[in-house]
């Protein structure tokens, strides 16, 4: 999804082979080996496919609906795959039909809508820096502080209720991080939880049957999984809002610069932080005779001359300079 030239006839040959040599390598007879492969490509090549089909800011859960899609196509490739591999559970297994569906769509439901999101919102090594950039200051830690504190609760408390702890941890990350950071925490936090439920830490008094026990707390844990990426997806739309709102507060609707406020505001925030001793530089430029390009070839041509020469002048500066339009044909 997020490198659409990979998906090529070749490339999914090639991981059709590395799965079915890596499941030969746990000793399974190659006919199994072939079934679980079949059943594990149908579910990757019907999700991409389904991604495909959304709005490229669905695809990276940038909208709040994103993750409404992310659930279904979860809930149907998770389906999918288990209508085909179901069989693979009653030979290998001796499960009956339904307890088979039922826990291969389980687990395909929670690695997908665990795993998907860190996948999908990682934005590359920018994302990185961001995070160690952020990191420096002591209150960023305090949200990450209280998801460790109440995952150690849950794991020292245990009982059916404890896999819930973490969720007020979250949605504090949700609303203090970004939404790869989020996904990521609640990735690990859902590892944990279900390494926690591997041994025992979350026992189900009522439920005699430790297969159903596993299977509801996967779907709790799967469920759970919804709200932190729900209310991260709303911040991130909310934060992009508000940047495009001060870029257009800020910057010439036609040259895309500085407008004559901002630039004023910022060059004055920038001459209080210099040194007693600094050299600063100030140029105007005013473009010659443009009236008489307005009056001899329109105002819709002069426009034209205002955006090329803020794009050249622009060209030519440095990312530290600002760059503002005055008024008419009057920069700085």
């Amino acid at each position: 999804v997020r490198n659409r030239e990979l998906a090529t006839p070749a490339n999914w040959i090639a991981a059709f082979v590395a799965y079915v040599a890596a499941d030969l390598l746990t000793g399974n007879s190659l006919g199994i080996t072939v079934w679980l492969t079949v059943a594990n490509i149908a579910e990757v090549l019907l999700g991409f496919h389904l991604y495909m089909r959304l709005k490229p800011e669905d695809r990276f859960l940038n909208r709040p609906i994103a993750i409404v899609c992310l659930l279904a196509i979860a809930v149907l490739t998770s389906a999918f795959s288990a209508v085909i591999g179901t069989g693979v559970s009653h030979l290998m297994f001796q499960r009956d039909i339904i307890g088979g569906f039922t826990v291969w769509f389980t687990t395909e439901l929670v690695n997908l809508l665990v795993i998907l999101p860190t996948l999908l919102t990682w934005s590359g090594k920018s994302e990185l820096r961001a995070i160690v950039r952020r990191a420096r200051d002591p209150y960023r830690w305090l949200p990450a502080i209280a998801l460790i504190a109440l995952l150690v609760t849950s794991w020292l408390v245990r009982g059916p209720g404890a896999f819930a702890y973490p969720i007020p941890a979250l949605i504090w990350c949700a609303l203090s991080y970004s939404l790869f950071t989020t996904a990521t925490l609640t990735l690990l936090s859902s590892i944990i939880q279900l390494a926690g439920a591997s041994l025992g830490f979350h026992e189900f008094a009522s439920i005699s049957d430790p297969l159903a026990a596993t299977i509801s707390i996967r779907l709790a844990i799967a469920m759970i999984v919804l709200a932190p990426l729900a209310v991260a997806s709303v911040n991130a739309a909310r934060e992009d809002l508000l940047q495009r709102l001060n870029h257009t507060a800020s910057h010439d609707a036609l040259t895309g610069v500085l407008s004559r406020a901002a630039f004023l505001e910022q060059a004055e925030q920038q001459l209080g932080n210099q040194p007693a001793n600094a050299r600063v530089a100030l140029l105007m430029m005013d473009i010659d005779y443009f009236k008489a390009i307005n009056d001899r070839y329109g105002h819709l041509m002069g426009d034209k001359v205002l955006s090329a020469f803020a794009a050249a002048a622009e060209t030519a500066l440095s990312s530290d300079k600002l760059f503002g339009r005055l008024g008419g044909e009057e920069f700085a």
